[in-house]
């Protein structure tokens, strides 16, 4: 049956699609009038409004949460009502759910780090607010195409506990799989209940699984209340020991056990990721296995996501006791839980733009302590500290987006683009020979007896975080120099994008940026070749797994930034060259489904358009 509601109006906005539906909420993609946008708009039950109850909670949860103003927490645009339906209307975010993503399979420690710095960050900013998620769950964080991490859902909890009795005797509030022991008791919750969710979730990370599983609820509560979460040595021998302890702290039965704060667990995993390296890469489900929906917005029981099924295999939200089963503990309460004395989160951060995995490892505002003092001059230090980052943070922000800006813009360019042709003299063919001589060149790069899955042709950078910086403040100087009426400053702008002009007409000549790029089982490989196409082996670059930051391939361009053991990084940027050199033959007919493709999949890395 087609929904009632699709191409209907709610307020000043027009409802396009239904995107997805949970217990208590449907998730619709609307059209606001007045801005000409694409937002979610989330649709209460008709049921809710027939509570009065539900009603006086909706505004006032509403106000809060669209108070909420972080760059990690989805923004709440709009709420109201209409007739017997209430709405929130929020950011469309593209993407998916950190859900999906975990149904690939666990994570690298080193994105496990990153993420669980980002959701800290939120948390932080929010339990400062005076506010508890109650509800932190996969099916409540979305992730962009840019690997941007946002929170959602905070409040809507409580928000369907009064419509529902929840603040009653009989019922328990939250996920199971990832409620802390004192919400399966009854008792009052503060930030360190949201610390326990986000330690079950980055078990989940590193595992591939939660630690506690049950097919009823009630056995669930008597695992989080009571046994201790599985030792995930035994699972992973080989992870660092500081990094199940992180976990294992978060998890601590009693809260004052736990950290006190999502940013200390947060820096506490950064820190031992950074010191103690990362895992041997686990293999992952390919991409056309998982789902992989093109627009994420989540409810408050279900991810929302476009396309999905009516229904998620995941536990709801509002756990209801069902007469055959023993009473439950009591209801939580139902106001919003006040920061308590003993936390001291830090001040929320400055906005960061996207992950941007591909950036150098450097320290993170998470890699040490925002307050190293006593408690007398923690206040001082705040505003000192703040003071510092008000300058240099805001402009590393501006930067930065400028930075990720750019780079969107020209892989939509690459996109466009049509494949390099190739050497003239180079037949192209669909299959690669086993002995080829890109093959036996890159053979000789990687150790001897590493398994080699294939090797591609491309052309462009190994500069190119540089090449970015320079197209960046060429721009920042042309402008700068228009306003200040400054040629001197116009000139050296004009100075930097010529320059880049001429390393790209280069490159497309194939003077320079001509690259090998193999992929072997434990280890991949830039083999950098001269202007005749001969390798130099001298210049290679080989790394394992462990330091491949971010991957991209497309039938067009590939992405690739490595870390070293040292500390040095390498960004290549480059396009598919279409008939391979080497005797690689027509690349954009072997490469899709290719081994080549199938191993970067598996190893939980970008494979678009293949």
């Amino acid at each position: 049956m087609s929904d009632p509601l699709i191409s209907q109006t709610l307020g000043n906005y027009e409802i396009v699609s239904k995107l997805g539906k949970g217990g208590m909420a449907t998730v619709y993609r609307a059209r606001q009038v007045t801005m000409q946008r694409d937002v979610a708009i989330k649709v209460m039950s008709a049921d809710l409004a027939a509570d009065p109850e539900f009603v006086a909670r909706f505004e006032r949860e509403a106000h809060v949460i669209a108070r909420l103003e972080h760059p990690r927490i989805l923004p709440v645009h709009d709420f109201g009502h209409e007739g017997e339906l209430f709405y929130l209307v929020m950011r469309l975010i593209e993407g998916e759910s950190l859900y999906y993503r975990l149904k690939r399979g666990p994570l690298p420690l080193k994105t496990a780090a990153r993420l669980v710095g980002q959701i800290g960050e939120a948390l932080d900013y929010a339990h400062a607010e005076g506010v508890i998620h109650r509800d932190l769950k996969p099916n409540n964080i979305l992730i962009d195409q840019w690997d941007n991490l946002y929170l959602m859902d905070f409040g809507l909890a409580k928000m369907m506990a009064s419509a529902q009795s929840l603040t009653q005797s009989g019922t328990v509030l939250g996920t199971p799989a990832y409620m802390a022991p004192e919400q399966w008791r009854g008792e009052p919750v503060d930030a360190r209940t949201d610390v326990y969710a986000l330690g079950i979730i980055l078990y989940e990370m590193v595992a591939g699984r939660t630690p506690f599983e049950s097919d009823t609820p009630f056995t669930l509560m008597y695992k989080h209340i009571n046994d201790a979460p599985p030792p995930l040595r035994d699972a992973l021998p080989d992870l660092p020991e500081q990094v199940e302890a992180v976990i294992l702290k978060a998890l601590a039965k009693n809260p004052d056990d736990r950290y006190q704060s999502a940013g200390d667990m947060a820096r506490a995993f950064n820190e031992v990721v950074r010191v103690a390296g990362s895992l041997p890469q686990r293999a992952r489900k390919p991409d056309d296995q998982a789902a992989s929906p093109e627009a994420a917005v989540a409810g408050p029981q279900t991810p929302i996501l476009t396309p999905q099924p009516e229904a998620e295999p995941e536990a709801p939200a509002a756990v209801e006791a069902s007469p055959s089963e023993s009473e439950p503990p009591p209801a939580l309460p139902d106001e919003i839980v006040p920061r308590p004395a003993q936390i001291v989160p830090p001040p929320p951060p400055l906005p960061l733009p996207p992950g941007a995995p591909g950036r150098k490892a450097k320290r993170s505002p998470y890699d040490e302590p925002l307050d190293a003092g006593g408690a007398s001059s923690r206040a001082a230090r705040k505003r000192s500290l703040a003071e510092r980052r008000g300058a240099s943070g805001a402009l590393r922000q501006a930067m930065e987006a400028v930075d990720h800006s750019l780079e969107a813009v020209v892989e939509k360019a690459a996109e466009a683009a049509p494949p390099l042709p190739g050497a003239p003299d180079n037949p192209a063919s669909s299959s690669v020979p086993t002995d080829a001589p890109a093959l036996r060149a890159m053979q000789r790069t990687l150790p001897p007896g590493e398994s080699l899955a294939g090797v591609i042709d491309v052309r462009g950078t190994t500069r190119w975080r540089m090449w970015k910086q320079l197209a960046a403040g060429g721009l920042a100087l042309n402008i700068l120099g228009g306003m200040l009426n400054a040629g001197l400053l116009s000139v050296l702008g004009w100075l930097a994008w010529i320059f880049l002009a001429v390393q790209l007409f280069r490159t497309w000549r194939g003077e320079i940026g001509q690259y090998y790029l193999g992929f072997g089982e434990t280890r991949l490989a830039v083999l950098p070749r001269d202007a005749d196409g001969h390798p130099l082996h001298d210049e290679a670059a080989v790394v394992t797994w462990h330091g491949v930051e971010r991957l991209r391939l497309t039938d067009r361009y590939v992405l690739l930034d490595l870390l070293f053991d040292d500390g040095d990084t390498l960004s290549v940027a480059a396009l598919l060259v279409a008939t391979g050199a080497g005797g690689l033959g027509d690349q954009t007919s072997w490469l899709p489904g290719s081994p080549v493709a199938g191993l970067i999949a598996a190893r939980g890395f970008e494979v678009r358009n293949l």
